[in-house]
């Protein structure tokens, strides 16, 4: 979809505040943001003859990788991934095809950041431009190594959460929308791709699928904890007893959508956070959560330096809130993206 597309904004923007970030306390923001977007329209570096051997290759893409600007975990704690994901990146380099990666980026909305877990986002925000931008950073420093680069695929589990939480396809098509004109608007079609699973597989043949998966044990007691996270997503504060019931609903969608995803993965898997069977790749830098539990923002401190941060439900109140306004964004700023944010301490107010 075109970056000049008009979208319609109903249901879909989560207003946080309408109170605006004043111009001449915004420069730092404005400096930040052209700066995310150079990122993206840097020229590679042209590659030059390479005569290193097939494993120092490898070796150097895992090196990437597995290093600290692109994962949270500690070398030692990236070793087994690594050691797992060998194989197949050694396979595409033999073949001299772009190395290819699925990475998880969420349902197709986030969660609630408010108290009372009202007011989903259907908008790709602040935390999907960062992820992008990773990717650009990571897709230009493995070309210095493997100049045919890197392919990445977003993975979205649309009909999951529509199963879990009732939420609407309707609104994560907006988002899915959305995410395909941002991955246009900075120029990564050649290198990123969205894969959501209405695209695969109707909503009807997935609730069957989902209905199938009966040998589930039945989920005993929520904690508090998975209650707060239950809601979040749900869009509602739910009881311990609701939240068990959409406990056990995705302990059975995540069976169904393993099996729709089963046959249109064939990459190294990435997560946000690592798991037992995925290496995390952060979202943003510094980051380690998963950008779909809340909404990204810039922080200011004492120094005045943005830098991003996740905001989620059980933050959100300890923090000033301002909106930045369309004056101090770039000229060529993406219209698929949300509202960005800035966020401060409650005891302090960025500076000039």
């Amino acid at each position: 979809m075109p970056d000049d597309v008009v979208f319609d904004e109903a249901d879909a923007v989560r207003v946080l505040t309408n109170n605006f970030l004043p111009r001449p306390q915004a420069e730092n923001v404005a400096t930040y943001l052209a700066g995310l977007l150079e990122d993206f329209f840097e020229p590679d570096e042209a590659p030059g003859e390479t005569t290193a051997a097939l494993d120092q290759i490898v070796d150097g893409v895992l090196d990437l990788l597995c290093s600290r600007r692109f994962t949270h975990l500690s070398r030692s704690q990236s070793l087994p991934y690594r050691t797992a994901i060998r194989p197949l990146i050694r396979r595409n380099v033999i073949a001299g095809r772009p190395l290819r990666f699925d990475y998880d980026l969420g349902p197709g909305y986030h969660a609630s950041v408010h108290e009372d877990f009202k007011g989903l986002c259907f908008l790709p925000g602040l935390g999907e431009l960062l992820a992008l931008r990773q990717i650009r950073l990571f897709s230009r420093a493995v070309k210095a190594i493997y100049k045919t680069g890197v392919y990445f695929q977003l993975v979205i589990d649309d009909l999951c959460a529509w199963v879990t939480n009732d939420v609407s396809l309707r609104k994560t098509r907006s988002y899915l929308d959305r995410l395909d004109a941002l991955i246009t608007a900075v120029g990564m079609c050649s290198e990123v791709s969205v894969l959501a699973e209405s695209d695969i597989i109707s909503s009807a043949l997935y609730m069957k699928m989902f209905e199938q998966q009966t040998h589930v044990s039945p989920f005993g007691r929520a904690s508090p904890s998975e209650i707060n996270n239950v809601s979040r997503f749900l869009g509602r504060a739910c009881s311990e007893a609701l939240a068990a019931v959409h406990i056990a609903r995705y302990q059975r969608a995540i069976l169904a959508s393993e099996r729709v995803l089963a046959n249109h993965l064939h990459g190294v898997r990435l997560t946000q956070r690592a798991t037992q069977n995925s290496l995390g790749f952060r979202s943003f830098p510094g980051g380690d959560a998963r950008i779909q539990t809340g909404e990204v923002a810039l922080f200011q401190g004492a120094q005045n330096i943005p830098r991003p941060v996740l905001v989620t439900c059980n933050q959100y109140s300890k923090y000033q809130c301002w909106r930045v306004g369309m004056a101090d964004l770039p000229e060529i700023w993406p219209q698929a993206i949300g509202p960005i944010y800035v966020v401060a301490e409650l005891s302090s107010t960025p500076t000039a």
